[in-house]
């Protein structure tokens, strides 16, 4: 079958929709011919041009960028539709359906549906999040612009949600959530985040610390993923970090994927014990991973099932997420994962608690790497191929 896929997030930015766009696209590839469409935008923080190659090479699957120009980041969630649209339009005639990525704040998933009317193929979405307060909370005058950009592309885009043959949200609280705003749809169904078990099986601790210069004895604490957002809290860490150090003298704050807001690296000053790295890529996220004696996952409300925390989880690790961040699809509080008030003093009593409790973290962790295995994308792929196969038979079915 021939698919046309269409996303907003992909290489070379180093985020979880790119991580999920690439396994999805690279799995599917396998049975089907993929044509990943993506903007080409300028992107702040992104990985170098080689981890791009890389991480491309071992996807199957062809990838166009357009236009063929660079669109400014800031700009592009309302120029990159129209080019979209386009190419959409050239490359949708020899698709048997379409594929796309539903992002509250992007068209990508209306350009996908008017693709599909226009074409008259069968059209497919996936949400990596419904949450309308999710990015980094305004504070000038351009962020508040942004905002209400924001906040009517998210109203606009869930009008359309009826209108998919599948939409297909990635835990059972996204569904409540969507169906609180826009009421029950037989089209909403649940297709899990996933993770590749084997290519986080092997977390050798020592060797990954003493690569990253890090004294084997010193208790690390790890965040993976961006520092910006109400859901992250970035802060509520920064702060119970300072709490866990009057403890733990030896413990460290590893933090990978960003660079600090500058509103909050005016306020906490880095040290040799907080140590903040940019993007990187999948081998040194694993390293990094191996490195930690415990993960930190989002603190604020994201009810989702977060890639960072599945791959804490299939290393092993014990993690630690806020209260409402993590699905009660896959968080089983004290059991695989520890769930806590997004404050100062509960994040840093429970960090203390698995620091200083080693038949505790080794309990979590090994729960954790079990509920991980049955995340796995080849799984959850699959199913999303048998799912669309269905779809589009009973497309075409309905259309006689």
């Amino acid at each position: 079958m021939r698919i046309l896929y269409i996303a907003y997030y992909y290489l070379p930015a180093a985020s979880a929709a790119t991580w999920s766009t690439q396994a999805i696209t690279k799995r599917l590839a396998k049975n089907h011919e993929i044509t990943l469409l993506v903007p080409n935008i300028n992107y702040d923080i992104k990985l170098d041009s080689k981890k791009v190659l890389q991480e491309e090479s071992k996807n199957s699957s062809r990838v166009i960028r357009t236009p063929k120009i660079f669109l400014p980041q800031n700009l592009s969630p309302i120029l990159s539709p129209l080019f979209l649209f386009i190419k959409g339009l050239s490359l949708g005639r020899s698709s048997d359906m379409i594929f796309c990525q539903f992002q509250p704040h992007h068209f990508t998933y209306v350009v996908g549906l008017f693709l599909g009317k226009i074409l008259r193929i069968p059209v497919v979405a996936r949400a990596n999040d419904v949450h309308r307060d999710m990015g980094v909370e305004p504070s000038g005058v351009s962020q508040k612009i942004n905002g209400i950009r924001r906040t009517m592309f998210n109203v606009l885009n869930e009008r359309f949600v009826k209108y998919a043959q599948k939409f297909l949200v990635v835990c059972s609280e996204n569904r409540e959530i969507l169906e609180s705003r826009i009421g029950k749809l037989s089209n909403i169904e649940v297709s899990f985040n996933g993770v590749d078990i084997n290519e986080f099986k092997v977390c050798n601790k020592s060797l990954s610390r003493d690569a990253l210069e890090i004294n084997q004895d010193r208790k690390v604490i790890l965040f993976i993923g961006r520092f910006s957002g109400p859901e992250y809290k970035i802060e509520v860490l920064l702060d119970a970090f300072k709490l866990i150090k009057q403890k733990l003298q030896e413990s460290m704050l590893l933090l990978v994927g960003d660079k600090l807001p500058d509103n909050i690296s005016r306020k906490y000053k880095t040290t040799s014990d907080v140590r903040v790295f940019g993007p990187v890529d999948r081998d040194e996220v694993k390293s990094f991973i191996a490195t930690a004696d415990v993960c930190v996952g989002p603190l604020g409300t994201t009810r989702a099932i977060p890639l960072k925390v599945l791959e804490y989880m299939a290393c092993g690790k014990p993690v630690l997420t806020g209260l409402n961040s993590v699905s009660k699809d896959l968080a089983i509080d004290k059991r695989n994962i520890v769930c806590v008030s997004p404050e100062s003093h509960a994040v840093a009593a429970s960090c203390i608690k698995i620091l200083t409790d080693e038949e505790y973290a080794q309990y979590l962790g090994i729960n954790a790497r079990e509920t991980a295995s049955k995340f796995s994308w080849d799984r959850m792929v699959s199913d999303l191929n048998d799912n669309i196969l269905e779809t589009v038979n009973n497309y075409h079915l309905d259309k006689k």
